[in-house]
Protein backbone atom coordinates (compact mmCIF):
# COMPACT_ATOMS: atom_id res chain seq x y z
CA UNK A 1 0.00 0.00 0.00
CA UNK A 2 1.47 3.69 -0.66
CA UNK A 3 1.29 6.30 1.31
CA UNK A 4 -2.08 8.29 -0.10
CA UNK A 5 -3.90 4.36 0.24
CA UNK A 6 -2.80 4.57 4.07
CA UNK A 7 -4.16 8.06 4.39
CA UNK A 8 -6.82 7.29 2.47
CA UNK A 9 -7.79 4.23 4.78
CA UNK A 10 -7.82 6.41 7.78
CA UNK A 11 -9.68 9.11 6.41
CA UNK A 12 -12.16 6.60 5.48
CA UNK A 13 -12.65 5.09 9.39
CA UNK A 14 -12.78 8.55 10.24
CA UNK A 15 -15.40 9.32 7.94
CA UNK A 16 -17.62 6.74 9.08
CA UNK A 17 -16.89 7.64 13.14
CA UNK A 18 -18.12 11.17 11.80
CA UNK A 19 -14.97 12.83 12.18
CA UNK A 20 -13.81 14.38 8.91
CA UNK A 21 -14.30 17.92 7.65
CA UNK A 22 -15.40 18.67 4.56
CA UNK A 23 -12.57 19.34 2.73
CA UNK A 24 -11.65 15.39 3.92
CA UNK A 25 -14.87 14.60 2.50
CA UNK A 26 -14.17 15.81 -0.80
CA UNK A 27 -10.87 14.53 -0.71
CA UNK A 28 -12.32 10.73 -0.32
CA UNK A 29 -15.47 10.80 -2.85
CA UNK A 30 -12.82 12.22 -5.39
CA UNK A 31 -10.65 8.85 -4.56
CA UNK A 32 -13.76 6.72 -4.54
CA UNK A 33 -15.14 8.22 -8.10
CA UNK A 34 -11.58 6.62 -9.09
CA UNK A 35 -11.77 3.29 -11.08
CA UNK A 36 -7.97 2.31 -9.84
CA UNK A 37 -9.17 1.55 -6.10
CA UNK A 38 -7.20 -0.38 -3.75
CA UNK A 39 -8.70 -3.89 -2.82
CA UNK A 40 -8.92 -3.44 0.61
CA UNK A 41 -11.40 -0.14 0.46
CA UNK A 42 -12.96 -1.38 -2.54
CA UNK A 43 -15.99 -2.60 -0.48
CA UNK A 44 -16.65 1.18 0.57
CA UNK A 45 -16.22 2.42 -3.15
CA UNK A 46 -20.35 1.72 -3.33
CA UNK A 47 -20.90 3.56 -0.50
CA UNK A 48 -18.83 6.45 -1.36
CA UNK A 49 -19.94 7.36 -4.28
CA UNK A 50 -23.49 7.10 -3.03
CA UNK A 51 -22.67 10.09 -0.47
CA UNK A 52 -19.95 12.08 -3.49
CA UNK A 53 -23.19 11.98 -5.40
CA UNK A 54 -25.17 14.13 -2.80
CA UNK A 55 -24.63 18.03 -2.59
CA UNK A 56 -23.12 19.02 -0.13
CA UNK A 57 -23.85 22.19 2.34
CA UNK A 58 -21.45 24.25 3.48
CA UNK A 59 -21.43 24.52 7.59
CA UNK A 60 -22.96 27.78 8.65
CA UNK A 61 -21.16 30.59 9.98
CA UNK A 62 -20.36 30.14 13.77
CA UNK A 63 -21.15 32.79 15.52
CA UNK A 64 -19.32 34.35 18.10
CA UNK A 65 -18.09 32.99 21.57
CA UNK A 66 -19.49 35.89 23.31
CA UNK A 67 -23.39 35.54 21.63
CA UNK A 68 -23.06 31.78 22.25
CA UNK A 69 -22.06 32.54 26.07
CA UNK A 70 -25.03 35.23 26.30
CA UNK A 71 -27.53 32.62 24.60
CA UNK A 72 -26.43 29.73 27.03
CA UNK A 73 -26.87 31.72 30.15
CA UNK A 74 -30.62 33.01 28.75
CA UNK A 75 -31.59 29.35 28.16
CA UNK A 76 -30.11 27.89 31.61
CA UNK A 77 -31.69 31.03 33.74
CA UNK A 78 -35.05 30.30 31.32
CA UNK A 79 -34.71 26.22 32.50
CA UNK A 80 -34.03 26.98 35.73
CA UNK A 81 -37.00 29.67 36.25
CA UNK A 82 -39.30 27.19 34.51
CA UNK A 83 -37.92 24.51 37.00
CA UNK A 84 -38.49 26.74 40.25
CA UNK A 85 -41.94 27.51 38.48
CA UNK A 86 -43.32 24.27 38.19
CA UNK A 87 -41.89 22.91 41.78
CA UNK A 88 -43.81 25.41 43.20
CA UNK A 89 -47.13 24.44 41.38
CA UNK A 90 -46.17 20.84 42.46
CA UNK A 91 -45.72 21.70 45.86
CA UNK A 92 -48.73 23.99 46.52
CA UNK A 93 -50.91 21.30 44.87
CA UNK A 94 -49.67 18.52 46.74
CA UNK A 95 -49.14 20.00 49.96
CA UNK A 96 -51.89 19.88 52.87
CA UNK A 97 -53.68 22.71 53.39
CA UNK A 98 -54.31 23.98 57.07
CA UNK A 99 -57.61 21.98 58.18
CA UNK A 100 -60.46 24.55 57.35
CA UNK A 101 -63.19 25.08 60.07
CA UNK A 102 -65.94 25.20 58.69
CA UNK A 103 -70.01 24.80 60.45
CA UNK A 104 -73.59 26.20 59.88
CA UNK A 105 -74.63 27.90 62.11
CA UNK A 106 -78.45 28.53 62.56
CA UNK A 107 -78.24 28.33 58.41
CA UNK A 108 -75.11 29.94 57.57
CA UNK A 109 -71.69 29.00 56.85
CA UNK A 110 -69.19 30.23 59.48
CA UNK A 111 -65.66 29.76 59.13
CA UNK A 112 -64.71 31.54 62.42
CA UNK A 113 -63.18 29.44 64.94
CA UNK A 114 -63.76 31.34 68.10
CA UNK A 115 -67.98 31.71 66.97
CA UNK A 116 -67.78 27.74 66.34
CA UNK A 117 -66.43 26.95 69.08
CA UNK A 118 -68.65 29.43 71.24
CA UNK A 119 -72.05 28.00 69.45
CA UNK A 120 -70.18 24.22 70.00
CA UNK A 121 -69.74 24.69 73.79
CA UNK A 122 -73.28 26.31 73.88
CA UNK A 123 -75.29 23.30 72.63
CA UNK A 124 -72.88 21.29 74.62
CA UNK A 125 -74.05 22.82 78.13
CA UNK A 126 -77.36 22.60 76.40
CA UNK A 127 -77.56 19.14 76.10
CA UNK A 128 -75.52 18.64 80.07
CA UNK A 129 -78.65 20.99 81.21
CA UNK A 130 -81.22 18.13 80.38
CA UNK A 131 -81.51 15.42 82.73
CA UNK A 132 -81.52 11.93 81.62
CA UNK A 133 -84.80 11.59 82.72
CA UNK A 134 -86.21 14.38 81.02
CA UNK A 135 -84.34 13.02 77.50
CA UNK A 136 -86.28 10.03 78.34
CA UNK A 137 -89.45 11.38 79.34
CA UNK A 138 -89.61 14.01 76.07
CA UNK A 139 -88.62 10.76 74.03
CA UNK A 140 -91.76 8.30 75.10
CA UNK A 141 -93.93 11.47 75.31
CA UNK A 142 -92.78 11.97 71.47
CA UNK A 143 -93.32 8.20 70.83
CA UNK A 144 -96.53 7.47 72.20
CA UNK A 145 -98.32 10.73 72.23
CA UNK A 146 -99.19 12.11 68.77
CA UNK A 147 -100.77 15.49 68.26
Amino acid sequence: MTRTEDEIKRLTERFFEGETTLDEEKVLYAYYSQTNIASELAEYAEVMRGFGSLPIREEKRQRSGMFKSIYRRIAIAASIIILIGVGTLILQKTSTPDEECVAYIYGKKSTDRAMISQELRRSMNEICEMTAEDDIKSQLQDLFIQE
